[in-house]
């Protein structure tokens, strides 16, 4: 019975098995063409079992080869596996019995082959494109091609969406008609040599344009003596690159990544269709910050960004003029900085700068993105009394901003005693006028009384006379 020699050729893209017989062998693939320094696994099986070894027969290399044999399964198996591809000629597998005798699989070629590509770069306007990989190898004739298909992600370019535009020439390069920003990608040549069974692949890339705008941006500047005689701001944009050519096709600008459509009074924000810039009217210190221009690329599909500063000297919002608190209160002052580039917030104290260190009950925290900006002590105290400093230092304009404001601490019963004041005062009130009214009835009472004794005699008086008038005058 023969016994059967199989050996497989693993391929980046295809898995090729053939099979051998002791005598007059002929595999699938009598040939295979790599690059240089490129990968490739063969696989070698022995089906009978017999007592023996399977080994390699390779040219002379650098080294980037090793071989995996073992026995499993009642068959002999063999990897050769080339990590680095540098000896073209024959390989062979073969196995050798314990009794002397070889059995040769047939030879299997590699061939290596040097690749000439030529990859364009797209570029907005151009009429055509050329694409070509063209191929020499390591024997002496140059090879014989029959055929070369070009494909964009394993689709013929004839079966693309206006695939008319696609040509292939008589070099056998691809030639793209008006070329478009999504004919931009990786396409293949499969390029089928006389006498090869299996086509060469070579990969070809048409590049999108990498286009430096190099966009500087123009920053303004607001100081705190200009005030309201500024009438507008202006940031601008504008590319170091006179000679490009592609069109931009839109600008929009953001503020700490927020839309100047979206700040406060958003019409205060103009952008200028004709040169891109923007312009801020009657401009405020709360207005500074990092501007960005984001231009958006015609035949691009990435934005490209532009940083502009509006740069103001620090302000910080005013104060009341004093605070007033209960002992055990909870006391936040909050200091609200405006300006850019950002300052650095210190809090004093009587004009000592205030040590959050030595005392737990003070904290100072973030505010606007502020550090140290927000003050809270979290049970003020009657040692807490003083005249508190925000100061805002920016180490860019050399200059301070600061607002003082008065902290006085009340006794936490201190609003007991106008209530028992106000108590006491309507008690004494009412007594007066309790004492006042009793005096002033027992008075009128008296005097009624004197009134009606000095009365009494005298109507006693009337009425005798009027009885007498009458005896003397029957007729009456």
């Amino acid at each position: 019975m023969t016994p059967l020699l199989q050996l497989t050729i693993l391929t980046t893209f295809v898995v090729l098995s053939y099979g051998a017989e002791l005598l007059g062998i002929k595999p699938d693939v009598n040939e295979l063409l790599l690059k240089e320094g490129s990968s490739q696994n063969l696989e070698c099986s022995y089906g009978k079992g017999d007592i023996g070894t399977l080994d390699w027969d390779f040219p002379d290399t650098k080294g980037g080869i090793s071989i995996d044999t073992r026995f499993k399964d009642g068959q002999h198996k063999s990897d050769l596996k080339i990590t680095n591809f540098t000896a073209a000629g024959d390989y062979t597998c073969k196995f050798s019995s314990k009794d002397g005798a070889v059995v040769l699989s047939d030879v299997i070629i590699l061939t290596k082959v040097e690749e000439d590509k030529v990859e364009p770069i797209f570029h907005y306007g151009n009429t055509s494109a050329t694409l070509s990989c063209g191929i020499s190898w390591s024997k002496n004739n140059e090879p014989d091609i029959e055929k070369v298909t070009w494909k964009k992600e394993n689709t013929l370019v004839s079966a693309l969406p206006e695939g008319q535009r696609f040509k292939i020439d008589a070099t056998n390069s691809l030639v793209i008609q008006d070329p478009k920003q999504g004919d931009i990608g990786v396409y293949t040549a499969e390029i089928k040599i006389q006498g090869v069974d299996a086509p060469y692949k070579c990969k070809v890339s048409f590049k999108a344009e990498v286009v430096n705008y190099d966009f500087v941006g123009g920053d303004f500047t607001l100081m705190d003596k200009q005030g309201a005689d500024v009438k507008s701001a202006v940031l601008t944009c504008k590319s170091n690159n006179p000679n490009v050519q592609r069109k931009i096709e839109t600008v929009e600008w953001f503020m700490n990544n927020t839309h100047i459509s979206k700040l406060e009074k958003p019409d205060r924000f103009q952008v200028n269709p004709e040169n891109y810039t923007l312009t801020i009217d009657s401009p405020r210190c709360s207005d500074s910050g990092p501007y960005i221009a984001r231009f958006t690329l015609e035949g691009s599909t990435e934005a490209q960004d532009c940083l502009a500063n509006f740069k103001c000297s620090p302000k910080v919002k005013d104060f009341a003029k004093s605070k007033n608190l209960i002992e055990k209160d909870k006391m936040e002052l909050q200091c609200t900085v405006t300006g850019y580039p950002k300052a650095e917030v210190v809090w004093y104290k009587d004009s000592v700068p205030l040590n959050t260190s030595m005392d737990e009950r003070i904290e100072l925290f973030t505010l606007n993105g502020y550090k140290d900006a927000r003050l809270v002590i979290k049970s003020i105290e009657f040692s807490d009394e003083g005249e508190y400093t925000c100061s805002a230092y920016s180490d860019y304009f050399n200059q301070s901003a600061n607002k003082t404001i008065t902290v006085r601490v009340k006794d936490k019963l201190a609003a007991l005693w106008p209530f028992l004041g106000i108590v006491c005062e309507v008690i004494i009130l009412c007594t007066i006028i309790f004492i006042y009214e009793k005096r002033r009835n027992k008075r009128a009472e008296q005097e009624e009384n004197k009134a009606q004794e000095a009365d009494g005699p005298s109507m006693e008086k009337k009425d005798g006379l009027r009885h007498r008038g009458n005896s003397g005058n029957p007729g009456a």
